[in-house]
């Protein structure tokens, strides 16, 4: 059995008539007509009975034409059906996001706006591969160099996020062995932000007290409010401290920074949709850090 037999008996079944079947379906009648005959042998059954000049379905040719008719309506509306998910496809934008997370949500609407058409998948896996670029962050100090796939996003400075309650708050700037009797609220060790943490503790010979680990800033920002625990802060994928309960401090020693990163998957090409978000992705955080102050005044969660 072949599509072009089914699309054959259908047309003969509506038209009741072999001689117009073949003007519509542009074949000769003779061809047509050994066509529904190698149909009728293929399912072992007559299809159509005559009735004078015309042919009519027979109960086996209704069943059959029940069956098929809707299968070959589905099959027809395939292309287009086929075409619509290779657009959907063709403008998803597939991220991975290791660092400022609620910052790159924001990026994503503000793409969205003046690209309404524009999907994005987004994970948050360090060993993901299935990625069209990737959001991360190095250490800021000691000259990093890059890999060739990765550009610098922007710089920011960490600072020491403490309590308002906090004595420590007293003050505008510290030294992080001072803190060694505070409780350290940070993330996970799976995830970037924990790396730089732990960094910037070896860097001294420091072994802090961790209060909480959290795979959720905004859980984190709340305990921080409450007074149980310290943190660092980077300063722009984090912004202000929009709370009268927190107070940002400059760490003296060691100084601290870390370079937000876009990375371009080295294993795949990017597609146009991807690659104008890439550039909307480097001119979206140039402007944050052009237009924001030292203590910067964007109202920014993430990690």
């Amino acid at each position: 059995m072949e599509l072009l037999q089914l699309q054959y008996f259908i047309t003969v079944a509506k038209e009741e008539n072999m001689t117009h079947a073949a003007e519509i379906l542009h074949v000769a009648q003779p061809a047509l007509s050994q066509s529904v005959r190698r149909l009728e042998t293929e399912m072992g059954t007559k299809l159509f009975d005559r009735v004078g000049k015309r042919i009519r379905l027979n109960p086996a040719g209704e069943e059959l034409l029940r069956t098929v008719e809707p299968m070959l309506e589905t099959l027809a509306a395939l292309p287009e059906t086929l075409q619509e998910i290779a657009d959907e496809h063709a403008q998803t934008v597939s991220l991975n996001v290791l660092v400022a997370s609620q910052l790159v949500t924001q990026m994503m609407i503000a793409y969205k706006q003046v690209n309404p058409k524009s999907s994005f998948r987004l994970d948050r896996k360090a060993d993901s591969l299935d990625w069209d670029l990737r959001i991360s962050a190095v250490s800021g100090q000691g000259g990093t160099r890059l890999p060739k796939e990765t550009e610098r996003l922007m710089e920011e400075e960490i600072y020491l996020a403490v309590p308002a309650a906090s004595p420590l708050a007293e003050r505008d700037r510290i030294a992080l062995e001072e803190t060694r009797t505070e409780p350290f609220l940070t993330f996970s060790q799976n995830m970037p932000y924990y790396h730089l943490c732990n960094r910037l503790w070896s860097e001294i010979g420091m072994h802090p007290r961790v209060g909480l680990e959290s795979d959720n800033p905004q859980a984190l920002r709340q305990l921080l409010e409450a007074g149980m625990g310290i943190a660092f802060w980077p300063q722009y994928t984090w912004g202000q401290a929009d709370s009268d309960k927190i107070k940002l401090l400059h760490l003296t020693r060691p100084r601290a920074s870390r370079i937000v990163t876009l990375t371009r998957n080295p294993k795949r090409k990017l597609s146009p949709a991807a690659e104008r978000f890439y550039h909307f992705c480097k001119q979206y955080f140039k402007d944050i850090q052009t237009g924001s102050e030292a203590l910067p005044q964007q109202k920014q969660t993430g990690e």
